[in-house]
């Protein structure tokens, strides 16, 4: 079903602020599905939707901004992964195709992606422990895990069946 995948390593030292600035709303429960939605009423729409699956373990989201004539607009966060929930941001688009950036720490991936009227187009944002170890003594060290991030762009599918 996936259409493209890539993989790409980032340390968590890379993300580790970002970690840390999310772990109180990781803890409190914050996951949810955002929605960007500048699209006139009654005008076509569909949807790209940027999620994070449940996890092991509660980790920092990638930003995500769109590419518009050389420039990146920032579309805000995907959320607050919370172990075991999935969280996400999706944007309403006219129909057609939009390019956007994905970043999380030292990680870069630029995807573009055809909106159909209707329809939800998922983009599925995974990390994976590749490898984990303590750095430094008791009082002064931190953790280590190095993530793979993988990114697949995933078929459209209406509204109403994805939402259900």
């Amino acid at each position: 079903m996936s259409q493209s995948h890539f993989w790409f390593r980032v340390t968590s030292v890379s993300v580790y602020v970002l970690m840390m600035g999310t772990l109180l709303l990781a803890i409190s429960g914050c996951a949810s599905t955002r929605v960007i939605d500048r699209v006139p009423r009654g005008q076509a729409k569909g949807y790209v939707e940027f999620y994070v699956p449940p996890g092991k373990t509660s980790v920092a989201m990638p930003r995500i901004y769109r590419l518009e004539g050389g420039h990146e607009v920032s579309l805000g966060q995907t959320g607050y992964l919370v172990k075991g929930k999935k969280s996400a941001l999706r944007v309403a688009e006219k129909p057609g195709y939009y390019s956007y950036a994905i970043r999380a720490g030292s990680f870069h991936k630029d995807i573009r992606v055809k909106v159909l009227d209707g329809h939800v187009t998922p983009v599925r944002i995974a990390f994976e422990d590749y490898e984990s170890r303590y750095i430094g003594d008791i009082e002064k060290g931190y953790d280590l895990t190095t993530f793979w991030v993988k990114v697949d762009k995933e078929s459209a599918q209406p509204i109403e069946a994805y939402d259900h």
